[in-house]
């Protein structure tokens, strides 16, 4: 864990901020993704007027540390990835609807069969 150095100015926080979400984004699973960048925009917005030397500096050490956590779980988890959510946006409207028509024949299927 590196030591936060001097002090922290806007540029430092919002390249902090950058990395944080670029980091998030990088996760395979949607729930992780979204839930990274959620806690994210969140942990910013509710520290975004702190005006405290040593709380500016506390928060950016752990926004670094959090970095570096999210980094290394992001890595773990694009390499045990599973099959992409429905719900994911990444997932293209072909697929969507292949996977629609799929579930429509096996109850199309399901219905001759009684």
């Amino acid at each position: 864990m590196s030591r936060v150095q001097g002090a922290i100015d806007k540029s430092q926080v919002l390249m902090l901020y950058r990395n944080l979400l670029k980091a998030g984004n990088k996760f395979a699973d949607y729930n992780f993704r979204e839930y990274a960048v959620r806690i994210t925009k969140e942990d910013f917005r509710n520290n975004q007027n702190d005006t405290d030397g040593k709380a500016v500096e506390k928060n950016y050490q752990y926004g670094l540390d959090q970095l570096q956590l999210m980094r290394r779980q992001s890595t773990i988890n694009q390499m045990y990835a599973q099959k992409m959510s429905f719900m994911d946006p990444r997932v293209s409207d072909d697929i969507r609807k292949k996977d629609e028509m799929s579930v429509g024949s096996r109850t199309n299927e399901e219905d001759d069969e009684h």
